[in-house]
């Protein structure tokens, strides 16, 4: 049995009409998960300022690593770290 993942739901629910024979029925659609969208903030942080240093970062990352680094590894570790967070705080 797989571990199932807390991403904290929807970062941005719609509601959306349908699902029933009027279509009046409003039901939620998801998108993007919290979970994805502090991952996706935080990622920037997680790349060197100097425009050139910068530069040579991203070319290493072809292979996902740099500098023995995984940075989207990092910026989900962070993530669920905030999530955690958020929880402790009763959101």
């Amino acid at each position: 049995m797989a571990d199932t993942i807390d991403d904290g739901g929807a970062a941005f629910p719609v509601i959306a009409e349908g699902g029933s024979d009027s279509g009046l029925n409003p039901h939620f659609e998801g998108g993007m998960s919290l979970l994805d969208y502090f991952a996706a903030a935080v990622l920037p942080s997680l790349l060197p300022a100097d425009p050139a240093e910068r530069s040579r970062y991203v070319q290493g990352l072809s292979d996902g690593t740099v500098g023995g680094r995984i940075p989207a590894t990092a910026a989900y570790q962070i993530a669920t770290a905030m999530l955690a967070e958020r929880a402790k705080r009763g959101k």
